[in-house]
């Protein structure tokens, strides 16, 4: 997401999971080794946090926080990615985010 409000959104309609939990607050916190789950675009992007950054920075050095993990489709099987938008952790305010 490329916004703030885009992310909330997906937490409001329920299109993200931290650790497989349901995320229901817009201000929950991801924290290194969690595995968030995206559903987006008629996909599901599954992500691990790898770290975290004390400030805002650039994408590239957002990029360097997580490991894309793969895909999965509507059975439930993860697959590995297929090109996609590229996601990341904006790093002060631990926000998903599409760029």
């Amino acid at each position: 997401m490329k916004h703030r409000g885009l992310a909330q959104a997906l937490v409001e309609k329920g299109q993200v999971r931290i650790n497989r939990e349901r995320v229901v607050k817009t201000s929950t916190a991801v924290k290194a080794n969690d595995v968030v789950t995206l559903a987006v675009a008629g996909r599901v992007l599954v992500i691990r946090v790898v770290g975290e950054a004390q400030a805002r920075g650039p994408a590239s050095a957002a990029r360097l926080l997580y490991e894309e993990l793969g895909t999965a489709d509507p059975n439930n099987q993860v697959e590995a990615l297929a090109p996609t938008p590229d996601f990341r952790i904006e790093a002060r305010h631990h926000d998903l985010h599409r760029h």
